[in-house]
């Protein structure tokens, strides 16, 4: 699983904190910096299905409520 950390929280050096403890964790982070827009909420977005990590992540993160969205691609035959 790939993550990328947005802070959308306007809390200085959130997003680098929780990157480092998600590696910590042997998550692959690949990019964190802010977010245009605020959040009141922890915002897990999977886009492969994987339910089991994003509720791992929630758990390290001590979210108390998550969003699942999976991105869905249709093909045409």
């Amino acid at each position: 699983m790939l993550i990328d950390v947005k802070n959308a929280s306007q809390k200085p050096r959130i997003t680098e904190k929780t990157a480092w403890l998600l590696r910590k964790n042997n998550f692959d982070v690949l990019d964190w910096s802010n977010f245009s827009g605020n959040y009141d909420k922890t915002l897990i977005k999977d886009y492969k299905g994987n339910f089991a990590q994003a509720l791992k992540i929630a758990e390290i993160l001590g979210a108390g409520k998550i969003i699942f969205r999976i991105a869905i691609r249709f093909i045409l035959i």
